[in-house]
């Protein structure tokens, strides 16, 4: 190899290296012990989850030691290819227990700009961490797209779980939410390109997952486009999962059972419902939907008015099923009008292994 080759080999090589670390970031370090003076090393720590969040560049990853914390609002946002990341050091070993001193919402993790929401705060990971008894909801976003929240366990909160507003490309994934004032995981006002994957849902007073376009509340079309929910199990809800005023969307191999009323509802559009549009070419695939003896409907949908362009949901595959079906109707296990779906109705009395 020449000199000259070489010489080049190097630089490359170099800049390589330095392109990789840049994309990586710095890792910093929250303990119970630390102070906020400190420069955020495994030695000399911050105390609050706070002063980590503000302090941080893109790319940049703080570690949360095991222990009890008050909560945070983010501010500024990561970038493409420089997500910032906020991890609990090990999952479930972390409780943020309570608001933080810049809470805008009653909120115990929040991600808000400072103009309330006018500018997006984008590209976050949230993972591993406990979130308990929030005032309002236990992880807050609003404006805020390209988000992960992942392996949290959030419950007892006032309202909602996990709730996500105005935000584009989240992904909500191996999360626990129960016993929770309202929803398990509250989605919403007009938000598109989400995943919803392996979560799961009980207990809560309202629903396991809810989904709403929400056209009251602007910006925004009041329309959710282009969802993935699978792999999740919702039960011991009110409803497993409700979808308002969503369309191009994929339901596959979920869960539901023990819900009081339904396992899914797909609504909107009809003036009662909040999203702007009938739900409407979804696909609902290999799904274990189940309902006890007493609920409503496994499937319950509004139906589509022919001046509304759109489809309902192709649906098939579904072992679709009555916990106590000999004291329930027949007809209770699918209200789906028109009835022009292929469905695989079994009556069993054990829980159908899920698909």
């Amino acid at each position: 190899m020449s000199s000259r080759t070489l010489t080049s080999t190097l630089i490359i090589l170099v800049a390589t290296i330095l392109l990789t670390a840049s994309a990586h970031g710095a890792t910093y370090y929250v303990a119970t012990t630390g102070s906020d003076s400190n420069p955020g090393t495994p030695a000399q720590p911050w105390l609050t989850i706070q002063k980590a969040v503000d302090a941080i560049a893109n790319g940049d990853t703080i570690i949360v030691k095991p222990g009890t914390y008050i909560g945070c609002r983010i501010r500024v946002s990561g970038a493409s290819g420089a997500v910032k990341t906020l991890k609990a050091e090990t999952a479930g070993t972390v409780t943020v227990n309570a608001k933080g001193a810049l809470s805008h919402r009653n909120s115990i993790i929040e991600i808000q700009s400072d103009d309330f929401g006018t500018s997006p705060v984008d590209y976050w990971m949230i993972d591993g961490f406990t979130i308990v008894n929030s005032q309002r909801y236990g992880v807050d976003p609003i404006n805020s797209s390209h988000l992960t929240v992942s392996n949290c366990i959030v419950h007892n909160s006032a309202v909602t779980g996990i709730n996500s507003s105005f935000g584009d490309y989240v992904l909500i994934e191996n999360n626990t939410s129960y016993s929770n004032g309202e929803h398990g995981i509250y989605v919403n006002n007009s938000a598109d390109n989400g995943i919803l994957r392996g979560n799961t849902l009980y207990s809560n007073v309202g629903l396991g997952v809810h989904m709403n376009g929400d056209i009251a509340i602007q910006p925004g079309d009041g329309v959710m486009s282009n969802w993935l929910l699978e792999k999740n199990v919702s039960h011991n809800n009110v409803n497993g999962y409700d979808a308002d005023g969503v369309e191009l969307s994929i339901w596959r191999n979920n869960l539901a059972y023990g819900n009081t009323s339904k396992a899914l509802q797909m609504t909107g559009g009809d003036g009662m419902s909040d999203g702007a549009i009938t739900s409407r070419n979804n696909r609902i695939y290999n799904n274990t939907f189940i309902c006890p003896a007493g609920g409503f409907y496994v499937i319950n949908m509004t139906p589509i008015r022919r001046s509304r362009s759109g489809r309902q949901p192709d649906i098939q595959q579904h072992p679709l099923s009555l916990l106590d079906g000999e004291q329930s109707r027949q007809h209770r296990c699918a209200h789906l009008r028109p009835a022009r779906f292929r469905l695989r109705l079994q009556r069993r009395h054990e829980l159908l292994r899920h698909r």
